[in-house]
């Protein structure tokens, strides 16, 4: 945490030191207080802004209420009070989980999943969710990930604008905001592989097998997953900054997989899973 809290709090003690330089002390307090409160209201409105950035509905089927009653079942075993499923529509079978405290958190679950996957398989990767929830990096992967967002957000808004102005003036601005995407995309991915918890995964495929007992079915959850990436069955409107988040690397583009993937080596990982004694 003391790293994250180092890049957060550092470009704001610099660019208070530059307004300092050139405004003095009073331009200096007064820029430390507002980023101060943009921390605050970043970092406080984490889940929310992580809701929108996935595009999750609350449970509605049927099939989907039986899984939150699940959860529910099933979320004392990780010490998490409180988790509310949101279902992603997606082809691409995947869950992902965030939360800032055990109170209030969320998995995330792809329509993919649902269609694709079979139930046991299914219930292995909530476990998985929940073992990553119950986890104490947990709300450090959350505020992770807005930032991270925010700042691919950024980017992609400079996009559309420089897109929207170049209309007329053929394959320029295209290339441009590919440019633009591509300069600052970067400090999205450096900010996740410095900070980001790699090990996050393995943890919880250990504890969420030790307490179903059946890492065979997290294999195969996690076998289906790497087979619908690698035949490129989208995550839809993914924000590239959020593919940490999933228990499987989701993008399947070679460029934007290798700028933002912190995931384990997955073949390897099915292999320990599978040889898993517990």
């Amino acid at each position: 945490m003391s790293k994250l809290i180092l890049a957060i709090t550092l470009p704001t003690l610099l660019i208070s030191l530059a307004a300092w330089w050139i405004g003095g002390l009073l331009i200096a307090s007064g820029t430390l207080i507002i980023f101060l409160i943009i921390h605050a209201i970043i970092i406080l409105s984490s889940t929310r802004i992580l809701k929108k950035f996935i595009h999750g509905y609350p449970a509605r089927s049927n099939e989907e209420k039986r899984y939150q009653e699940y959860i529910n079942a099933q979320k004392i075993k990780y010490g998490v009070e409180r988790v509310t499923l949101l279902v992603a529509p997606s082809p691409q079978p995947n869950v992902a989980s965030f939360g800032l405290n055990r109170g209030d958190t969320y998995i995330v679950i792809t329509t993919g999943a649902l269609e694709l996957v079979e139930s046991e398989d299914t219930k292995a990767m909530l476990h998985h969710a929940l073992a990553t929830l119950g986890d104490s990096t947990s709300t450090k992967q959350t505020i992770i990930a807005v930032y991270a967002s925010i700042i691919t957000t950024i980017s992609q808004m400079g996009q559309f604008s420089i897109l929207s102005e170049s209309k007329d003036e053929g394959h320029e601005g295209n290339s441009f905001s590919a440019l633009i995407f591509f300069l600052v995309a970067p400090l999205a991915s450096f900010f996740i592989k410095i900070l980001a918890d790699r090990a996050l995964y393995l943890r919880a495929d250990k504890r969420s097998s030790s307490i179903t007992r059946k890492p065979k079915a997290l294999a195969d959850a996690l076998h289906k997953i790497f087979i619908a990436v690698q035949n490129h069955l989208p995550l839809i409107a993914p924000n590239p900054s959020l593919a940490f988040l999933y228990m499987v690397q989701p993008l399947a583009n070679d460029t934007l997989r290798k700028l933002f993937n912190v995931h384990p080596e997955e073949v390897s990982r099915i292999d320990k899973v599978e040889h898993m004694i517990i």
